[in-house]
């Protein structure tokens, strides 16, 4: 795990031994652990945001309906017309969330509705679910502007490569970063499932399938097992060719599990490799926190000049963060799925090959 007291404070003595740390984890395992981030304490996790959480999923089926899109956020198996999507062929995923997300929530004609009258855990009189929600945003915004800059350090970049992109916020000191960012919250609950994955007529039921997720990077919190990793693979021990590999079970911890997403492999031209993942069905209900960090919609990704040469020509296409998650929301929802099916299995969205586009972007237009 990495402490993020340790990565915040920019003379601390063992931060460099710190970043090289992170860096050996995000290479072979595509993810670390950011443990105490001052700006989301354990308590305020514990106490407020899944107790938030667990108040929202405990509304009757019924409530929850009127608050599916285009209204509002809420999609799940328990309501009409608004299941999760199926990232993998022939599978249904359980899972049900209630999404916050300010670029796509404020740039739609009116805003989504929320349910009133929950009472926001240790908020002021008054406060909305909106409000909650906008002030955790802004929380992890300042946990995720330190590992912007972290990950950019820990590959030898300028420390602003990638927080010039990353989205709206600022933290105590005054740093700020763009504006207009497609971040998304997801509060995530899997209904218990007694009888596991099972095939049927509607394909295997899984908590949610296989996938990679379509942004920078995520933060992932959980309070009951069930999350599965597969880890990148690795160079087999004395001898040619490299090891199977295996899903892994993820454990439960009281720190955020920081996942590499699409546009951070691409930008290191596979150096970085979006982490795959997926959720069993569970015996227990199992709620999850989950922040996907995006970037203004604008940035242009392609692989970064210190990660190409002539042994590593460039593998991936550029293509703007808009881009991406318009193409791959569009390929969803015509039923085109986000990984390819096997043993394991590989992502179709990681390195989908876009043709390009004169269309303008940050910094002029992507030719």
């Amino acid at each position: 795990w990495v402490d993020m007291r340790v990565v915040s404070a920019g003379d601390h003595p063992c931060r460099a031994r710190v970043l090289r740390e992170m860096k050996e984890s995000m290479v072979e395992h595509g993810h670390f652990y950011a443990a105490n981030p001052p700006s989301l304490p354990v308590e305020y996790m514990r106490d407020r945001v899944y107790a938030f959480t667990r108040a929202l999923h405990g509304l009757p089926s019924h409530e929850k309906q009127r608050f599916t899109p285009p209204v509002g956020g809420y999609t799940g198996s328990d309501v009409e017309g608004a299941r999760e999507h199926s990232y993998e062929g022939g599978t249904q995923s359980l899972v049900c969330s209630w999404d916050y997300s300010r670029h796509r929530f404020r740039s739609q004609p009116q805003a989504p509705r929320w349910p009133r009258g929950l009472g926001v855990p240790g908020a002021c009189e008054g406060a909305t679910a909106e409000d909650f929600l906008d002030d955790l945003y802004d929380r992890q915004n300042s946990l995720g502007i330190d590992i912007c800059v972290a990950l950019a350090e820990m590959l030898g970049l300028p420390p602003k490569t990638f927080l010039q992109h990353f989205a709206s916020g600022s933290r105590p000191g005054g740093e700020t970063a763009s504006t207009g960012d497609m971040g998304t919250i997801r509060l995530l609950r899997y209904p218990a499932h007694s009888k596991g994955a099972e095939e049927g007529a509607a394909g295997t039921i899984d908590g949610i399938a296989a996938h990679t997720d379509f942004e920078f990077f995520t933060l992932m919190s959980q309070d009951a097992p069930g999350l599965q990793i597969l880890p990148p693979p690795r160079p087999s021990a004395g001898k040619l060719g490299w090891d199977r590999q295996e899903w892994v079970d993820v454990p439960v911890t009281p720190w955020f599990m920081v996942i590499a997403g699409d546009m951070l492999e691409r930008w290191t031209n596979g150096k970085i490799l979006a982490l795959p993942h997926r959720v069993l069905p569970t015996t227990q209900d199992r709620y999850s926190i989950i922040r996907f960090n995006a970037l203004h919609p604008d940035t242009l990704v392609q692989p970064l000049p210190q990660f190409v040469s002539s042994d590593h020509p460039a593998r991936y296409t550029p293509v703007t963060m808009r881009r991406h998650m318009e193409t791959t929301m569009s390929n969803l929802d015509k039923g085109i799925p986000a990984w390819e099916h096997g043993n394991p299995g590989r992502s179709l969205t990681a390195t989908y090959a876009y043709e390009l586009e004169g269309h303008r972007h940050r910094g002029g237009v992507e030719r």
